[in-house]
């Protein structure tokens, strides 16, 4: 048997208290700083809570919770790109009408449920600026996703209001160069293919009102004008034919409305937003629920 000679450690190679301590320091508030929602084991690594089925994926990202509801068996190597994205924000409504979206802050969610692959309902708290604090449940029943929630504390924001946004892709401008892991001519081919379904689609409306609007995804409009979003939205039933068939269907339970919404006036199929909100005179305990789901 054979030892090693132990030399002792040169006096200036070990850190002083001082410096230890400031390490220390410096390596909690890193912790701190990248707090996160607990996370899903694979496959669904980055993830606090998932709903899956042969048909689609609603998935909420541990780090920011932000969602996302995802077609399964469509375009396969553009899954991501055609998914919708879902985000939770504060709007505050300034003394001069300026109205802010104040997004919720990474390092101070908390879950107050275990993640969990089989979503049934989840809740998590956070903050946004101006330290107002927000409740954010995310529920699953029949396969339909319902997302709703309430400001526990307003801070110091301005008549502040809890929103959810869905957003829909461009059917065109983000899916050109559509797959790098296809040959040349595949690609091609996928992509022609794309932009010959992209071409047509609808969007149904239901009124809060019950008036019923049917709008062309191919025809240009304010999607934030009066004419598609009346008194506020009820319903929305989604048909892009480039989803094959499969419709999206957006629900807002009574006490809230949606509204549309697109960056600048143009075809709804190079993008656009619903946006749903509660009425917080009628919806003090923050059980309104916005609703979507993939059939």
């Amino acid at each position: 048997m054979s030892y090693e000679l132990i030399r002792p450690i040169p006096r200036r190679a070990i850190p002083s208290l001082g410096l230890l301590a400031l390490c220390l320091i410096s390596t909690v508030g890193m912790q701190q700083a990248s707090a996160q929602l607990p996370m899903l084991e694979p496959p669904w690594l980055g993830y606090y809570a998932v709903h899956a089925t042969g048909r689609s994926q609603f998935k909420v990202y541990s780090n920011n919770a932000k969602a996302v509801l995802y077609p399964d068996g469509i375009f396969s190597e553009l899954t991501d790109k055609l998914s919708i994205k879902v985000e939770i924000f504060v709007r505050e409504t300034q003394p001069d009408g300026k109205v802010i979206e104040r997004t919720i802050q990474p390092e101070t969610l908390e879950g107050l449920q275990p993640p969990t692959a089989k979503l049934q309902k989840s809740v998590i708290r956070g903050k946004v600026a101006g330290n107002a604090t927000l409740e954010v449940v995310f529920e699953q029943r029949s396969g339909t996703i319902s997302i709703g929630g309430r400001i526990s504390d307003p801070g110091t924001l301005n008549h502040p209001q809890f929103c959810i946004r869905a957003t829909f892709p461009s059917l065109e401008d983000e899916l050109k160069a559509p797959a790098a892991n296809l040959s040349k001519s595949d690609a091609k081919k996928l992509e022609r293919e794309m932009a010959r379904k992209a071409k047509s689609g609808t969007v149904d409306l239901k009124w809060t009102d019950s008036k019923r609007v049917k709008q062309d995804l191919g025809v240009a409009v304010d999607a934030g004008s009066k004419d598609l979003n009346g008194p506020g939205i009820a319903a929305i039933e989604v048909k892009p034919t480039i989803y094959d068939g499969k419709k999206f269907i957006f629900l807002a339970s009574s006490n809230s409305a949606m509204n549309l919404s697109n960056p600048n006036f143009g075809q709804l199929k190079r993008g656009f937003s619903i946006i749903w909100s509660a009425d917080p005179s009628k919806d003090k305990t923050g059980t309104a629920r916005f609703s979507l789901e993939m059939r």
